[in-house]
């Protein structure tokens, strides 16, 4: 991939590269990450010691919330199902 984007960016310049495939990334990347801090970071979480772990109980260690209903589509559900991610990826 490293090496098409350089190829285009060859062809088409780095500012048209920069603006139609970097910044959209590294934006869409951003709201991942937060999306994954929020989900793994809640302060009602339980924090499980190395011997009392289990697939289970880590996979449950994460919570849904809800963003509301534009937030929520334009997500594609990634957000209120995150749960079930772990359960079923």
């Amino acid at each position: 991939m490293a090496g098409l984007v350089y190829t285009l960016a060859q062809a088409y310049g780095f500012k048209t590269m920069l603006w139609t495939y970097i910044i959209p990334l590294m934006w869409v990347n951003h709201w991942i990450v937060m999306i994954t801090y929020l989900h793994h970071t809640h302060t009602s979480l339980p924090k499980y010691a190395p011997e009392s772990w289990t697939y289970l109980r880590g996979a449950l260690a994460t919570v849904d919330r809800d963003p509301g209903f534009v937030l929520r589509h334009m997500t594609h559900h990634i957000i209120d199902l995150h749960v079930v991610h772990h359960l079923f990826p």
